[in-house]
């Protein structure tokens, strides 16, 4: 495939190494990505003998110029990412006016400047940030290669932000094809640019399943319900309108998730939560689908009952979901939940000893092989 790896972190490298071995390239299939480094960071790529990283800022051009002189740099856009559900431009990038003072600064320096990457924001649902994106690193790449800075750029990364869905709108084969099409009109192939891309989300996000069980249960729930008087909390949430996670309240914004729990005729606790699995519906905005499978006789059209799910864990927070459609489920039941690969098991804790998650492996030649064309509708 011609693949490499986007590494964040030294110990991103370390399992690259572990991986594949002493005979990889590690010099050109390896970006250090994190336009912010720390300096024991940036001394364990350079002694793996990575050549690429990226900057945001001036004095991450003069770290470089001391602890890692030889580095190719790429300079790091600010797009507007408005359209993403998790931007990043608040935290990386550099606008336009201060790339030029980046650009300066490192002919000053002697820093090797490639070419610039930019990243529209995880879960991009507006497309045409791509193409603003790529004019923005076109007009960057001219202005490089004017006689005062002298820069030839070659290299263009074009970031992540992929949808893992298809359902998702604009689904990844058509952000792929405005992509390819503003590529080819901006940065031809007579140029020479190598082209680099992130899609990490697009080929995680399908590729697991979670299964839980349900470990304890409260039925006719409402027979507990507090006396004291409810406080409407502050902490708001909001669901698509085909999701599976329904609130009992129209007025979404002003729901209390007090209210809608103790509302509710029966709550699951399962052994999988907001610390572990589904700490992505609050760092990620992942809205999880559930299904069912009742190990016991099954029912045809059951009665469906307002329910919660918990996790195991001893925090209240650890709620799932607050009002929801079930039938009643017995203790030993299972829910499963597609979709689960991206960003989930990665940020997951042991938080109160429970270590949740064994993992098993399905899976085809084939659909890998589909997967892999996909990919290369991306980097051409």
């Amino acid at each position: 495939m011609g693949g490499g790896f986007d590494c964040a972190s030294a110990e991103e490298l370390y399992l690259v190494r572990a991986t594949c071995g002493v005979d990889f390239d590690y010099a050109t299939r390896i970006i250090f990505a994190h336009p912010c480094k720390s300096v024991s960071h940036i001394k364990q790529f350079r002694e793996a003998g990575v050549q690429m990283t990226v900057v945001d800022n001036e004095d991450e051009l003069k770290k470089l110029k001391e602890h890692w002189p030889e580095a190719k740099v790429l300079l790091r856009l600010k797009p507007d990412d408005k359209g993403s559900l998790s931007p990043f431009s608040t935290k990386f990038g550099a606008n336009e006016l201060e790339c030029i003072t980046l650009l300066r600064l490192a002919r000053q320096l002697g820093v090797q400047l490639v070419g610039c990457s930019f990243h529209v924001g995880s879960r991009c649902l507006d497309a045409q940030i791509y193409m603003q994106s790529l004019r923005q690193a076109r007009r960057l790449f001219d202005i490089a290669g004017r006689d005062e800075f002298g820069f030839d750029f070659k290299v263009l990364d074009i970031g992540g932000g992929f949808s893992g869905h298809n359902w998702d709108k604009p689904s990844f084969p058509e952000v792929a094809k405005l992509i390819n099409k503003k590529l080819d009109k901006l940065f031809p192939e007579s140029e020479g640019i190598t082209l680099m891309s992130e899609p990490g989300r697009y080929f995680a996000s399908g590729g697991m399943t979670l299964v839980v069980r349900i470990i304890a249960r409260r039925i006719h729930n409402q027979d507990y319900k507090s006396q004291e008087e409810v406080i409407k909390l502050e902490r708001s949430f909001s669901l698509p309108t085909n999701s599976l996670v329904q609130v009992a309240n129209t007025d979404q914004s002003t729901v209390s998730e007090q209210v809608l729990i103790e509302c509710a005729e029966n709550i699951y606790y399962i052994n999988d939560g907001i610390y572990g699995t589904f700490n992505a519906i609050i760092f990620d905005h992942k809205v999880f689908t559930v299904h069912y499978l009742k190990i016991g006789e099954q029912e045809n059209n059951p009665e469906q009952h307002k329910s919660v799910i918990f996790g195991p864990t001893c925090d209240s927070i650890d709620c799932i979901a607050h009002s929801i459609d079930l039938p009643l489920l017995d203790i030993g039941d299972v829910l499963w939940f597609p979709d689960v690969g991206a960003y989930t098991s990665a940020c997951a804790s042991d938080f109160n000893g429970f270590k949740t998650k064994n993992t098993f492996l399905f899976g085809r030649v084939r659909c890998c092989v589909l997967k892999i064309n996909k990919l290369a509708i991306v980097l051409k």
